[in-house]
């Protein structure tokens, strides 16, 4: 007799042929040793068979479905210091609008529900998750399905050539999948769009912000460590520090021009660069037509979260002023604005903008599009 996961697996290779053809290369374990459903690094897919039956045939499709965004989303890849359960609901949010808006199967009542996450990035989601009393994101939110989380992160972390051959893995796996699905014309178009943008991405706002600041970190010197050329001349001379740089302003337009999905798709991408360039501190001054609030994290308490109060004009020359007056010796500058202001004739600072509007002549330039 044909199991519920049996009857589920037949129903998405009928009518859901892209999540089939992910599905039938994973492996598919029964166990109860979880309460239902869960992925790991690596793939494997597992179900506990107590709760599958109790399912309806198309919520079974939505579970293993669900499952199979997790692979296709790189989730694991992706997570980096984020909390687990904060990074499963912000994933999971996303994953269940996509199956949601593109009518795969039936959505388990219990399992998370974020309006519009179809268009926004996991990343962008978490930032937004309301925090509990020690800032742990989603910390007041149920875990996902209101039974536990159904990412499996047990076992050693994935080196980063792993990581690396893991999704280009996943990338063939879902160009070969978009095909059969097409060839069928069964291919949903909002994970048409999704998969498109996976295999074959522009170059994002936040991955030309990576370059510039590391760059920058792989040219900080140290004098911490002298640089051993010289020491047989009896010259003291700082070394290249590639393990991190100096201190970091981030000048924030304060204006109600940027909105929240905007500030958090900046906030989820400048904390896992600042992860990685490792600076000193981090200085975020808020400007609307003046400074209004500076505050400075240090690396123990990061990741930060910037959170502008509403202002009146908007003179971003005021915040570049601050900075060269009080900050000269950051390594970097990165600013976030609308782009509606004033601009100064210098900066000494390196600095670079990202933009919802209009460039700054004197930086380069970013446009910040969520």
């Amino acid at each position: 007799m044909a199991t519920k996961a049996d009857r589920a697996k037949t129903q998405l290779i009928i009518n859901h042929p892209f999540f089939a053809s992910v599905l039938l290369r994973r492996p598919l374990v029964e166990t109860r040793d979880i309460p239902t459903a869960a992925i790991n690094r690596t793939g494997r897919i597992m179900y506990n068979p107590d709760f599958i039956e109790d399912l309806s045939v198309q919520q079974a499709v939505f579970l293993l479905a669900h499952e199979c965004m997790h692979w296709i989303m790189s989730t694991f890849t992706r997570q980096g210091t984020r909390s687990m359960k904060g990074w499963n609901i912000a994933t999971d949010a996303v994953n269940n609008e996509i199956l949601v808006q593109s009518g795969v199967g039936e959505f388990i009542q219990g399992g998370v529900r974020w309006p519009g996450a179809e268009d926004m990035t996991a990343e962008s989601v978490y930032e937004l998750l309301p925090k509990d009393e020690s800032g742990e994101p989603g910390g007041n939110m149920a875990e996902p399905g209101g039974t536990g989380s159904d990412l499996d992160d047990s076992g050693d972390p994935m080196t980063p050539a792993e990581a690396r051959e893991l999704e280009t893995q996943v990338k063939i796996e879902m160009s070969q999948a978009m095909q059969a699905a097409k060839q069928q014309g069964k291919m949903p178009s909002a994970v048409q769009r999704l998969v498109e943008e996976i295999l074959h991405p522009r170059t994002p706002w936040h991955t030309i912000l990576e370059r510039w600041m590391t760059e920058r970190a792989a040219n900080d010197y140290s004098w911490h460590r002298p640089n051993r050329r010289y020491v047989g001349m009896d010259l003291y001379l700082p070394s290249i520090d590639g393990t991190g740089m100096g201190e970091v302003a981030i000048i924030t337009d304060t204006s109600a021009s940027i909105s929240f999905r905007e500030l958090a798709e900046f906030n989820g991408h400048i904390n896992v660069l600042l992860e990685q360039v490792k600076p000193e501190r981090v200085h975020v001054v808020y400007v609307d037509a003046d400074v209004s609030r500076v505050d400075e994290f240090t690396p123990d308490q990061l990741p930060l979260r910037i959170d502008p109060e509403g202002g009146g004009g908007t003179d971003m020359r005021v915040g570049c002023d601050y900075v060269e007056r009080h900050l000269p010796d950051v390594a970097c500058c990165v600013m976030l604005t609308d782009g509606y202001t004033p601009w100064p004739k210098h900066m000494s600072v390196p600095m670079i903008v990202a933009t919802t509007g209009a460039e700054c002549p004197i930086a380069e330039t970013v446009h910040l599009e969520v």
